[in-house]
């Protein structure tokens, strides 16, 4: 496990961290107990933590910015799959060449798509829907979860 010092920043293993001297004269009522302290400056280091990712599907569309955020990519990809399937259907008013096109697009999604599978069905139905790109847009977006939100 890594720990990070508070005084100097350098990372260190677990092993290499040498012990509080004078634990209960540093810590104050609240404070987050250290795990050692710096070989390098004899300050206080702490663990550190990865970042939880999360993966937001963000769509883009006439009526303005709406997301919702997944644990993993593959479950954002299948809910993405899943709405686009639904509202190709809810087209009604297409022609029969039209209906033609979005049902090859459709039978090449699995409901499970990776990410060429699922990047290559939207740029199909925009390059058919909108040639001026003038569509919504759908794209997923990884990042830490900010543990305070605004």
């Amino acid at each position: 496990m890594k720990h990070a010092c508070n005084n100097c920043g350098a990372v260190h293993e677990t092993e290499d961290l040498a012990p509080i001297k004078d634990l209960s004269l540093r810590l104050e009522p609240g404070d987050v107990v250290p795990t050692g302290e710096c070989p390098d400056c004899g300050a206080m280091c702490h663990p550190v933590t990865d970042p939880i990712l999360v993966h937001t599907v963000v769509f883009h569309d006439y009526d303005g910015c709406y997301a919702v955020v997944f644990s993993t990519p593959a479950a954002a990809r299948s809910w993405v799959a899943g709405w686009f399937k639904v509202s190709i259907a809810q087209d009604l008013d297409l022609d029969s060449e039209a209906q033609a096109y979005l049902a090859g697009v459709l039978k090449a999604l699995p409901d499970k798509p990776d990410e060429a599978e699922l990047e290559q069905a939207l740029s199909d139905y925009a390059d058919w829907a909108s040639p001026g790109g003038d569509w919504t847009r759908v794209e997923i977006i990884t990042g830490p979860m900010d543990p305070e939100p605004s």
